[in-house]
């Protein structure tokens, strides 16, 4: 379902993954990196910042130890509903 729904909302994610309990985002060409000077790791920061103003809030890449800056854990083991107003919230955030 997870899939489909970032599919049809045009979210870019890891597509090879078969196991666990999110599926990781890569959001960097969304990073706000003229804001902050070129810093990918604090453009994530700040991205993620306003991400949870609109109240979606994700894991950074930086927070697991991602090499690449961008990459976001979307966590899809929750209620359907959940889920679907989760991605619907970040395709109206415009990613």
């Amino acid at each position: 379902l997870a899939d489909a729904l970032l599919e049809q909302a045009g979210i870019n994610y890891h597509k090879k993954g078969n196991a666990g309990l999110y599926i990781c985002l890569n959001l960097g060409s969304h990073l706000l990196l003229t804001e902050v000077n070129g810093d990918e790791w604090a453009a994530e920061r700040l991205l993620s910042d306003r991400l949870a103003q609109s109240d979606v809030i994700m894991f950074t890449g930086e927070v697991y130890r991602t090499p690449i800056p961008g990459n976001f854990h979307l966590v899809f083991c929750l209620p359907e509903n959940t889920l679907r107003e989760g991605i619907k919230w970040l395709q109206d955030f415009h990613l």
